[in-house]
């Protein structure tokens, strides 16, 4: 082998993490790399691991009977040193791709018959419910409605009780539903220590005296991160549009250069300085995907609460109906969260508004017209859904927690 492929080998290790932190451990007074430089005696001694190998190899050829040591491949080396790629001639299996039915559905099939077998404990495992809708149609009130859910018991599930409710937001809606409504389950002497607790995890920066964006966002991974190994209870995150709004802040807020990090800025209309690229609102998808991921292993209920945008389509009768100016609003909303969230949820739900007009009798005994606006819940879509569904059995007036979650847990056997 010549000696330009033998340089290239010691670079590809003497640049590998692994091996520097080897030679650190096998020699204390010497370093692998000082000031960001790769020093002489760990070239040296790369170039002797190198050396050492490639007569090994020689050797296992000869003892072979191969005779031939020139059919060795960059990646042979590269691969063993330095953990490069592999070469067509050199496949290496994985060892889970050689794992066994007994080794691996085995296992599993007799967790199943333990778990489903007459007499054992039905596993414990909570909602994870999406409740969306425009402002004041009552979804902070449902959401703390769950501090009356005494929880569910079927056959094979068992839903954790409703309280305490811990609700995360940013905005002071909820204590003041909280006080107007729920107050007997706050603090008090009868209940010292209460059954809603809210977070707010607004931070204002000193700088702007507006919301500081990563300092919020912190305290709100704080909060929920914090209530991951609790096996009872509920928790609102409210508004998670604001969740969702943070992350997409924060992490295009700042974007690696190579000479380090450079500061993403705004003017008076918050427009950024530079065009977002596709691939970072796709991490910033990923990041809550990940968040999404680790509320669905939560033993307590969750309750994400998501405000809606309208739907805009363009003018037909505009001189320019392709114009931004052309659109108009449709009368039709969607969900202002990150797309794909329902695909993690186990309810999904609107909450809305509608007036009635009905005849009442006043003090005097006259009929009279009168309008009463009643709010609705109806389920837009579930995992718990009877064969034949009923829409009018999917939309409640006035509805609370335990009345929706009972009524879906139907559908499991008793």
């Amino acid at each position: 082998m010549d000696k330009k492929k033998i340089a290239l080998y010691v670079d590809k290790v003497s640049h590998n993490k692994k091996y520097q932190k080897i030679f650190n451990e096998k020699y204390p007074d010497m370093k692998a790399v000082y000031n960001d430089k790769i020093t002489d005696d760990f070239l040296e001694w790369c170039n002797r691991i190198i050396m050492k190998k490639l007569s090994k190899k020689k050797s296992d050829k000869e003892s072979k009977g191969t005779g031939n040591v020139d059919i060795y491949r960059d990646a042979d080396i590269v691969d063993e040193l330095a953990g490069g790629t592999l070469s067509a001639t050199r496949i290496k299996v994985p060892a889970v791709f050689n794992i066994t039915y007994d080794q691996y559905w085995v296992p599993i099939i007799k967790q199943e018959m333990d778990l489903y077998k007459k007499g054992m404990k039905p596993r414990v495992k909570s909602f994870l419910v999406f409740v969306e809708g425009l402002g004041k149609t009552g979804k902070t009130h449902f959401a703390q409605s769950a501090v009356e859910f005494k929880g569910y018991r079927s056959k094979y599930r068992i839903i954790p009780p409703g309280r305490p409710v811990y609700v995360i937001e940013a905005d002071e809606a909820n204590r003041q539903e909280a006080e107007t409504k729920w107050y007997k389950y706050l603090p008090s002497k009868v209940n010292p220590e209460g059954y809603i607790h809210i977070a707010d995890c607004y931070i204002e920066s000193p700088e702007t005296s507006f919301i500081d964006p990563e300092a919020t966002l912190k305290n709100m991974y704080a909060a929920i991160f914090s209530l991951k190994d609790r096996q009872f209870g509920t928790l609102v995150i409210d508004p998670y549009s604001l969740l969702c709004d943070m992350i997409l802040f924060v992490y295009l807020l700042k974007r690696s250069v190579d000479d380090g990090e450079e500061f993403m800025t705004f003017d008076e209309f918050l427009k950024p300085d530079r065009i977002i690229p596709p691939t970072e609102h796709q991490y910033k998808k990923k990041l809550i995907y990940e968040l999404l991921r680790k509320l669905r292993r939560f033993t307590m209920n969750v309750i994400l609460i998501g405000n809606l945008k309208p739907i805009y389509k363009a003018d037909a009768k505009a001189k320019n109906p392709n114009s931004i100016y052309a659109m108009k609003p449709s009368g039709q909303y969607e969900s202002d969260v990150q797309k794909g969230t329902e695909y993690w949820v186990d309810v999904i739900a609107r909450m809305y508004k509608k007036k009635e007009v009905k005849t009442v009798k006043n003090k005097a005994g006259d009929l009279i017209r009168k309008t009463i606006t009643r709010r609705y819940l109806a389920v837009t879509d579930s995992r718990f859904e009877n064969k034949e569904i009923d829409d009018a059995k999917y939309i409640f007036v006035a509805p609370t927690f335990s009345e929706v979650i009972n009524h879906l847990m139907e559908v499991y056997p008793k």
